[in-house]
């Protein structure tokens, strides 16, 4: 089995496009996935949604799209559903994405998937000097909210939101160092702060497909940090983000910087065991 064969990050809930999860299910079987984690935003199912929840849904609502309550009812609606999928030739887990408000979610939402990951954005407010002393404070936060529940914990898009302000003074013309984005002591700390927690540092695709037409330096950029954590030996994940159903073809920007960066299986090789998916591989 290939790294491409994974894909741990796809919203098949209320944030997607208007698609079957049926749609998901033979878009990845095409693609060629064969190990699948599927998930939500939490934010859209809590007690009291949040102004981007009730923007979202409001939207929803106008396209004809509203789907699952916004409640833990709602949640384990979906987990029924997930489970309901044919599951040959994939196998698929339960999975749940928690935004910056994490601290907040209760825990009986944190019951019913497998894994839980972090929808990673700004850290301006943490702790730190540097963005990596901040990065890895807001790691350590994150660990230390599902540490209780036992289960796997995921990084999702460390990256994204530190690239665009660089990206958008390589494209006025400046030469900005790539170190001044994200440094390899920057890399240290988020690597260091993942290895203290247990938890996984997810290859996220979006992020890698959002910067396809950028300077070629950000795709640089981003396979050297990712270079980097295979190197050091960081446990990782690997997921597309997907909001609708996958084309059958992969990327070239994911395609080189996974080349590049020297990613492969036996590094996402570790979740998949906790997950539960490392058995049964075909050949």
């Amino acid at each position: 089995m290939d790294v491409l064969n994974v894909d741990l990050h796809v919203h098949v809930g209320c944030e997607r496009k208007a698609a079957t999860q049926q749609e998901f299910v033979d878009g990845l079987i095409r693609r060629g996935v064969r190990r699948v984690g599927m998930m939500d935003h939490v934010e859209l199912y809590l007690p009291v949604l949040g102004e981007w929840s009730v923007n979202f849904r409001k939207a929803m609502r106008e396209k004809g799209w509203e789907w699952y309550p916004g409640n833990l009812d709602g949640l384990k609606a979906l987990y029924a559903d997930i489970d309901a999928l044919p599951r040959e030739p994939l196998r698929i887990v339960r999975g749940l994405e928690m935004g910056s408000g994490f601290a907040d979610v209760p825990e009986e939402y944190m019951a019913p998937p497998v894994y839980l990951t972090h929808c990673f954005g700004h850290v301006d407010k943490e702790t730190g000097s540097t963005w990596g002393q901040r990065a890895a404070s807001r790691i350590r936060r994150f660990a230390g909210k599902i540490a209780p529940t036992g289960k796997p914990g995921v990084i999702n898009h460390v990256l994204r939101y530190r690239l665009g302000p660089w990206r958008d003074r390589l494209r006025e013309g400046e030469n900005v160092p790539a170190d001044e984005c994200v440094s390899e002591d920057d890399c240290r700390r988020i690597a260091d702060a993942i290895g203290e927690t247990g938890l996984f540092l997810e290859v996220n695709m979006r992020t890698i497909r959002g910067h396809a037409e950028d300077p070629p330096a950000v795709l640089d950029l981003m396979a050297a940090c990712i270079g980097r954590w295979v190197d050091w030996g960081v446990p990782m994940s690997f997921g597309s983000d997907f909001h609708q159903p996958p084309p059958e073809e992969f990327s070239p920007a994911v395609l080189k910087v996974v080349r590049e960066s020297g990613l492969t299986i036996e590094h996402v090789r570790p979740l998949l065991e906790r997950l539960g998916l490392a058995e049964h591989e075909p050949a």
